[in-house]
């Protein structure tokens, strides 16, 4: 027997063992958790132009000593649908032999599948490259919408008030009265655009479709996020004050805290806490991710400023496939 369910945020129709009622997987479509009802009678008929999808059952992260369903087995012999096309494939699988999909581990968040792991830097820039070429719309995109809607709601409102101060159109203390909520709202947007930016570029660094809405995902970890940025925020401004120095080390060791809250749904401290599990045997790669970074940055705004709407994606994604590898998981280009 099996359960058919409709994924409560894509709608994609969904189907699984009825031993999996109750347990909770990423949604192969668009990446939420869902949880598998209990048998309840037929399921109602999928979107037009949209076949099933069977909902992968959880396992465990696949290492390297995991098989590609190509002559290596499964030490125990189990297997799981493809959650492509269906077809029983080896639980360790990371491509189907039937349909050819690259195959996404399916884990969730906190049971165990979080395994800082020390990575060098061209493991994290030669995948990024080649999954910033083939998605380098999408990319730009998303980039190009998270700093714009912030700049254009709040920034340019900023901006003609100054210019009527400027021209004794109306009085400072408007100014001042008006600025303070644009810039709290400023800030508050660019946070949640920033979490679905991260949201976006993980589910591409995973091979998993990704569409400009993802863009406006990021509510649901707006409070973890303001509660870990708030600390992170006075920790860096307190290391500038002690020469700079100490918040370089900062910026070093709670860089992926945002991350986590998005991909391991951490609160605000736990996330933190996690952020300094992950970089403690990173630091020196992520020094020298942070130079690279800094450098195709540099390299965009000499072309004319043209190159930072490409530059500024390539280096979202470096820091999500960065992510994944130093927390022990894996991206769709290895």
């Amino acid at each position: 027997m099996s359960i058919q369910f409709h994924c409560p945020s894509c709608d994609k129709l969904l189907t699984t063992s009825d031993d999996k009622a109750g347990a909770r997987a990423k949604c192969p479509g668009c990446s939420e958790y869902v949880t598998v009802p209990a048998a309840a009678g037929p399921a109602r008929e999928p979107m037009a132009a949209e076949p099933p999808v069977v909902a992968p059952p959880r396992s465990a992260p696949v290492r390297s000593g995991a098989s590609s369903e190509g002559g290596a087995s499964s030490s125990d012999g189990e297997r799981k649908p493809c959650p492509m096309c269906g077809e029983s494939i080896l639980a360790l699988a990371t491509k189907c032999r039937y349909c050819g999909e690259v195959l996404t581990d399916v884990v969730e968040a906190g049971e165990g599948e979080f395994d800082p792991t020390p990575v060098a830097v061209g493991e994290i820039f030669n995948p990024s490259w080649e999954i910033f070429k083939d998605n380098i719309g999408m990319g730009v995109g998303i980039s190009l919408l998270a700093g714009l809607l912030p700049a254009l709601l709040c920034g340019l409102p900023i901006l003609i008030l100054a210019i009527l101060v400027d021209e004794r159109a109306i009085p400072e203390e408007l100014f001042f009265v008006t600025m303070v909520p644009l810039v709290l709202v400023g800030m508050v947007l660019g946070l949640f655009l920033t979490l679905g930016q991260t949201r976006a570029f993980l589910q591409m660094a995973r091979g998993q479709p990704v569409q400009i809405s993802d863009l406006f995902k990021g509510g649901r970890y707006m409070l973890p996020a303001l509660g870990a940025s708030l600390v992170f925020g006075l920790m860096y401004l307190f290391g500038l004050a002690m020469c700079y120095i100490p918040g370089i080390f900062v910026l070093l060791i709670f860089w992926p805290f945002l991350h986590l809250i998005v991909d391991e749904q951490a609160g605000a401290m736990e996330s933190l806490s996690k952020a300094r599990a992950m970089t403690t045997g990173n630091l020196g790669t992520t020094f020298i991710l942070g130079l690279i970074a800094y450098g195709v940055i540099l390299v965009g705004e000499m072309a004319c400023f043209v190159g930072v709407l490409f530059a500024l994606p390539l280096v979202s994604l470096m820091f999500a496939v960065a992510y994944l590898k130093m927390s022990g998981q894996r991206t769709v280009k290895g």
